[in-house]
């Protein structure tokens, strides 16, 4: 199978995730809302993720990226590229990501919440009201995060107590 065939064939600005029983597995990342990738060690996660970040970093300038990778490892290396807005590794910058995201969000919601009669329930609706809005509003860029290896941020910053609470 021609992989390179396949991947420009694809439409518009979609992941190519790979070769499925009818030719080529793609995916439109403006649907996403959450995305989890889950497997035992040695599966090529990380490598999966890696591909899917460097076609989304090469196609979608009009998506920022967060990059927050525990070991500095694997995601810290597209940590120069214009579209990576930060790259997080130690205990006190992944918590200063956090409270930034929380913070961007409280001011998207305030915008949402408080420029619409009836407030649109995501991100390509508001786009879609806004067109025709009376007032200027913001266009909010996406954010994907990109979190690899997770566990080693909570493993090393939570007790064992609060993480079985968090999963009753």
């Amino acid at each position: 199978f021609d992989y390179m065939k396949a991947i420009a064939k694809i439409q518009g600005n979609n992941w190519f995730l790979g070769i499925g029983e009818y030719g080529a597995v793609n995916f439109n990342p403006d649907r996403l809302v959450h995305m989890g990738i889950y497997g035992k060690s040695g599966y090529g996660k990380s490598t999966f993720v890696k591909a899917i970040i460097g076609q989304t970093l090469n196609r979608r300038p009009d998506i920022d990226h967060i990059m927050i990778d525990p070991k500095g490892t694997e995601l810290s290396v597209f940590k120069n590229h214009p579209n990576v807005i930060k790259t997080a590794v130690s205990k006190d910058e992944i918590d200063s990501v956090i409270l930034c995201l929380l913070i961007e969000m409280g001011v998207r919601e305030y915008y949402v919440k408080n420029s619409f009669e009836n407030p649109p329930t995501g991100l390509l609706e508001y786009r879609e009201l806004r067109k025709t809005h009376k007032a200027k509003l913001p266009d909010f860029k996406p954010i994907i995060i990109w979190v690899d290896e997770a566990h080693v941020y909570f493993d090393t910053n939570t007790s064992a107590s609060t993480r079985e609470k968090a999963f009753e």
